[in-house]
C-alpha cells in the first residue's frame, strides 16, 4: 500500500479564495491556503473518509497534500485515517 502510496504524484485543489474550506462529511475539514513564500498548505482535520457524506472523488485515493493532520479526540470517526493522510503526504516542510 505504501509503494502505490509513494508512486502517485502530488496532487493539489485549486483554490477559489485566499482561504479555502472543504468539508469531507461528519466532522471533517481541509483548510488550504498558500502562505507567505507561496506554498500551497493543507491542513486536514478530523478526517474519516469512510463516512457517507465524504465526497465520492475524495474515497478513491488518499489525499497527499497533507501538510498538517489534526484530531480533535481519539474516536475511530475522528482519528482512523490521520495516520493515512501522513503516511500518504509528499508536502516538504511539513
Amino acid at each position: 500500500m505504501k509503494a502505490a502510496m509513494d508512486a502517485r504524484p502530488l496532487t493539489f485543489d485549486d483554490l477559489k479564495g485566499k482561504v479555502d474550506l472543504k468539508w469531507f462529511g461528519h466532522a471533517g475539514f481541509k483548510i488550504h491556503f498558500m502562505d507567505e513564500e507561496n506554498i500551497h498548505r493543507n491542513i486536514y482535520v478530523d478526517v474519516w473518509i469512510d463516512n457517507k457524506d465524504c465526497p465520492e472523488e475524495e474515497k478513491k485515493e488518499c489525499p497527499n497534500d497533507v501538510d498538517l493532520a489534526l484530531v480533535t479526540h481519539g474516536q475511530l470517526d475522528h482519528s482512523m485515517h490521520a495516520p493515512f493522510l501522513i503516511m500518504a503526504g509528499k508536502m516538504e516542510k511539513r
